[in-house]
């Protein structure tokens, strides 16, 4: 019998506030959707000006909070041809409430439609809330008119809602340049669809599941069993979007070490399902942090050196890094903290062993060590769905985070064309 843990992700203190703030137990934070780039017709000039735009986001959140937490993450939203015929139909209904069924001919060329998303989540620090004890989770979600909703209600969380709903608004005065709010329903798919990522999650905007997002949080439960280099998934949550409750397979691959140096304009890993988690430094934390490592390197150079060893490239490389880092700091880089992660998925556990070998195979072309988790379950739950992971591995110039191309997608005409793609935010 193999010496497994079970993690159970119920939480009752769970739920959405506003629009898209997202309470998970002690873990609080804001989703924003960022604007898409095609990176792939980019000229290098162009794509260091995207990265750069999105550093600049960054320190200017940095002033404001230096210590903030943050997860970059693609999410894709996938519409069913059910659903895509429903939703055209409640719209022509808006200006035509006679209006029967589509024609045969259009009915049957509708495709199954997916909506590719890059997420920023901004943790909110709950030691600056405060303590409200007496809040309910009613007052936080707003009025519920659901059984299920009342049900939800009587549970109990301890929020500043004002304090949360200030510091959401502080991101978004800087975000507005960049992006937008996710939607509520966006921030509520993003969610579900980490928690459950073997199934295609959909729903009719319409429908109860749309309308009570934030209740139906608080009744939907994985249970995650942790095997050495993978995990299995129960999935019982997945019957309220009407799928079949069946055990299905993950694994979680950690990057362990980049290259000495890479080309942050264009350092796109090009792998699936690609956590970024990263944790913003003040400047005096950053270099009392190099400064430490380094002293710990050059006690480890002198240890080699008295006993003769004769590989010491790695501890050379790494003291030459540690400089590299401080003089960075000088000319007033910002570094953070970094951790990268990806999960693989399989219906069985000879699918995911050998798409985990392609994966750490592939990103080993590029000079990128990676390795399956140790602690699977946790790193799916802490790392994947929640984007709180109980360490960094990784101390970076914060332009590496962003150098992985997540925001990438295609765009379609210009911008002041018919043809171009709607603009984030807008349902068409």
């Amino acid at each position: 019998m193999p010496n497994t843990q079970i993690y159970t992700n119920t939480d009752d203190k769970i739920g959405i506030i506003g629009q898209n703030i997202m309470v998970q137990g002690n873990s609080i934070a804001a989703y924003y959707i960022l604007e898409s780039y095609n990176y792939g017709i980019m000229a290098e000039p162009g794509r260091s000006s995207v990265i750069g735009r999105l550093e600049s986001m960054m320190k200017s959140i940095s002033m404001k909070y230096p210590n903030v937490k943050l997860s970059i993450l693609n999410v894709d939203k996938p519409t069913s041809v059910v659903d895509v015929k429903k939703n055209l139909i409640d719209t022509v209904r808006m200006w035509d409430p006679s209006y029967g069924e589509i024609p045969e001919i259009f009915a049957d060329n509708i495709k199954k439609q997916v909506e590719e998303y890059c997420i920023l989540r901004l943790q909110i620090d709950s030691n600056d809330l405060g303590d409200v004890d007496t809040m309910t989770t009613k007052q936080i979600v707003g009025s519920m008119i659901s059984k299920a909703a009342q049900i939800f209600s009587y549970r109990k969380i301890s929020l500043n809602f004002k304090k949360i709903k200030d510091i959401e608004e502080s991101y978004y005065n800087i975000i507005a340049n960049y992006g937008a709010r996710a939607s509520r329903e966006l921030t509520f798919y993003t969610y579900i669809s980490s928690l459950f990522p073997s199934y295609d999650i959909t729903y009719n905007r319409n429908s109860y599941i749309t309308r009570n997002s934030s209740p139906i949080l608080g009744f939907v439960d994985q249970i995650v069993q942790s095997h050495f280099g993978y995990f299995t998934m129960e999935n019982p949550g997945v019957e309220i979007f009407g799928h079949e409750m069946t055990k299905t397979y993950g694994s979680i691959v950690n990057i362990n070490k980049f290259p000495p140096s890479i080309n942050t304009d264009n350092f796109n890993l090009g792998i699936p399902n690609l956590r970024v988690n990263i944790e913003l430094l003040p400047k005096k934390k950053a270099k009392l942090s190099i400064k430490r490592s380094r002293a710990d390197l050059e006690f480890e150079q002198e240890s080699a050196e008295q006993v003769g060893a004769r590989d010491t490239d790695d501890l050379d490389e790494n003291l030459e890094l540690a400089d590299i880092a401080l003089e960075q700091l000088g000319r007033g880089n910002l570094l953070c903290n970094m951790s990268v992660s990806c999960l693989i998925l399989g219906n069985d556990l000879k699918e995911v062993r050998a798409a985990r070998q392609r994966i750490i195979s592939q990103l080993a072309d590029i000079d990128v060590i990676a390795s399956q988790s140790l602690n699977q379950g946790a790193d799916f739950i802490n790392k994947y769905v929640k984007g709180t992971p109980g360490r960094y591995e990784h101390l970076v110039d914060l332009r590496v985070a962003l150098s992985f191309q997540l925001n990438d997608s295609p765009i379609i005409g210009d911008g002041d064309s018919d043809l171009s793609a709607p603009k984030i935010g807008e349902t068409i």
